[in-house]
């Protein structure tokens, strides 16, 4: 080989190919120190050194999740079960033994994990938690309730189900022809996102559910119908809603009154003082959404009027003398305040020398809404359908009602058949009573 080659000369002296000099090794390991590098010879080393590292901390880490998932349940376990939440105002998920039937088509293994959800211990502080965490990435919502202006929270309004729809409206019909003596009304209330939709978050995506009230009157024949959606607007910034809680507030309901008094055949109503309460409710938006930022204040109205009543809770087989229960003060669901919440029939009896009876079918808005209609009938009916099985013919006949008020939030008149069920029995029964008589 030609002494002149590079690849010679490369070999003999320890020159680069270009025939500069290479650096000795403590230079190479000098260079590298100086530039934070690990000497080139121990490279694969550390590598390796890191990459152990990285797996045994993935490792610790899946150990402590797995700990602390297992610790969790067998905490759920020991503890037991809660049936209801105060704070959301339902019942929870209980855990159920499992049948073949469950096992098999998978029922089982999602009412197990909605229990698991419902009982997971500290369930609320979590919930905060994750609320916080939410608002602080951007988020609009959480579980279906939106973080809107001022501290309101609200929740998305309630998708119709079409077949319910039909059937409501078809029994408020039936039941309206089967009872012509009596002077029926309706009211559907919309919830807060769409009387309050200017402090919704920008482009929520919300139903319009005066679109859904107009749609669902108007499939009615011959009740009056009342309006409870203007009222709430010309007084929408005065706290016409609850910024914790889905129900309108007592100053909604008590302006929704005043602009329905003459429909409902109420022609000079008498004056009425609001008193506070309560200012710290925290309603079922709260706890729904995990966000206690708010607060809102509880307002009762007492009329100036010398009638007196009682209250008679029939199925608890108890009586007041105020529709107010201020024991529930103390809960977390304040609102509870009016009736003690739902049950499924009260009657009040009044000193009114009106001569009328006022059958009311309701769900929790009209709560806050008959206190202010009590000095102006002499009996009072409230039936609750969701929690009332009897036949309601006989009360009609005997406590010779001469109204009705069908008073129910949107919400539930759009997903709930209950009330369809007991109007179609009262049809029902007095359909059979006047069948004698025409064949005769």
């Amino acid at each position: 080989m030609d002494k002149d080659t590079p690849g010679s000369k490369a070999r003999v002296t320890g020159s680069r190919v270009d025939g500069t000099q290479s650096p000795s090794p403590d230079v190479q390991k000098k260079k590298a120190a100086v530039r934070g590098q690990a000497p080139s010879g121990h490279h694969g080393v550390r590598n390796s050194a890191m990459r152990e590292h990285s797996r045994s901390m993935v490792r610790v880490v899946g150990i402590l999740v797995m700990a602390c998932v297992i610790a969790l349940g067998v905490v759920n376990v020991l503890f037991p079960d809660l049936s209801l939440s105060e704070r959301e105002n339902r019942n929870l998920a209980q855990l159920e033994a499992p049948t073949l039937d469950s096992l098999a088509d998978g029922s089982w293994f999602k009412d197990t994990s909605t229990w698991f959800s419902d009982q997971f211990v500290g369930r609320d502080s979590f919930m905060s938690m994750r609320s916080t965490i939410l608002r602080g990435l951007g988020q609009k919502e959480n579980n279906g309730v939106y973080f809107a202006k001022d501290g309101y929270l609200m929740q998305q309004p309630a998708t119709p189900k079409d077949d319910a729809i039909v059937h409501t409206q078809k029994s408020i019909n039936d039941f309206v022809a089967a009872y012509p003596d009596i002077s029926h009304h309706v009211m559907i209330v919309p919830d807060a996102a769409t009387v309050m939709p200017s402090w919704l978050p920008a482009n929520a995506p919300v139903r319009d559910q005066g679109q859904d009230i107009a749609a669902f009157t108007g499939g009615l024949d011959g009740p009056v119908i009342l309006d409870a959606r203007s009222p709430l607007e010309d007084h929408v910034n005065e706290g016409v809603y609850y910024k914790t809680d889905h129900h309108w507030t007592s100053l909604g309901a008590y302006n929704v009154f005043l602009s329905n008094a003459g429909a409902l055949g109420i022609d000079n109503p008498v004056e009425y003082t609001p008193y506070t309460v309560s200012a710290d409710f925290e309603g079922t938006l709260a706890a729904k959404s995990g966000d206690y930022d708010s607060h809102d204040k509880v307002d009762v109205y007492a009329p100036s009027s010398d009638v007196d009543y009682y209250v008679n809770y029939v199925n608890e087989k108890s009586q007041s003398t105020s529709v107010y229960n201020v024991e529930k003060l103390d809960h977390n669901d304040k609102y509870q305040v009016f009736f003690g919440g739902n049950h499924p029939l009260v009657t009040i009896n009044t000193t009114s020398e009106s001569g009328k009876t006022l059958l009311v079918f309701k769900d929790s808005y009209a709560n806050s809404f008959v206190s202010f209609l009590v000095p102006y009938y002499s009996t009072i009916i409230m039936v609750d359908p969701r929690y009332y099985y009897d036949d309601l013919s006989q009360i009609i006949h005997n406590s010779m009602v001469t109204d009705t008020l069908f008073l129910y939030s949107y919400d539930t008149i759009a997903t709930d058949t209950s009330l369809a069920d007991v109007l179609d029995d009262a049809t029902a029964s007095v359909n059979a009573a006047d069948e004698p008589s025409s064949k005769s």
